[in-house]
């Protein structure tokens, strides 16, 4: 459980860095739209919706978190493309691939909320009843 929720923390935080550079694309004053509130949205509730209550757990397991996910991971690239059309093809990628993360993450908790072998104790239950219901 501890590694797989480290993992996961990894991979939503090398996300953020993609997410954060879409919404501040979206908010310079050239494409200030209304999709900009929408990447705001899946910014707050998403990533962090679902980090915040990963890393309690991990906090509760007295497991040792480190995260060495920087801006770095993502290339100039990616982060300066030459035309519209590539900023919108990196948008739609980083959504689809948040999206499909986001689904694993669900299916790995949910499995867990339901399965009596790896969660016996009501003790577990209660310290991340937070995380379960975060990734519903």
């Amino acid at each position: 459980m501890v590694s797989a929720c480290e993992q996961n923390i990894k991979d939503l935080s090398r996300i953020a860095v993609f997410l954060e550079q879409t919404l501040e694309d979206e908010r310079s004053p050239v494409d200030n739209n209304e999709l900009s509130s929408n990447f705001s949205y899946v910014e707050r509730q998403g990533i962090y919706g679902v980090l915040c209550p990963m890393y309690a757990v991990m906090d509760a397991s007295n497991a040792d978190v480190t995260n060495d996910i920087t801006r770095d991971v993502m290339m100039d690239l990616y982060r300066e493309p030459n035309s519209a059309a590539q900023r919108y093809t990196r948008d739609y990628i980083v959504l689809r691939d948040f999206s499909k993360l986001l689904n694993k993450i669900h299916q790995q908790y949910a499995y867990l909320a339901q399965s009596d072998v790896i969660i016996r104790s009501r003790t577990f239950r209660r310290k991340h009843t937070s995380l379960l219901k975060s990734v519903h």
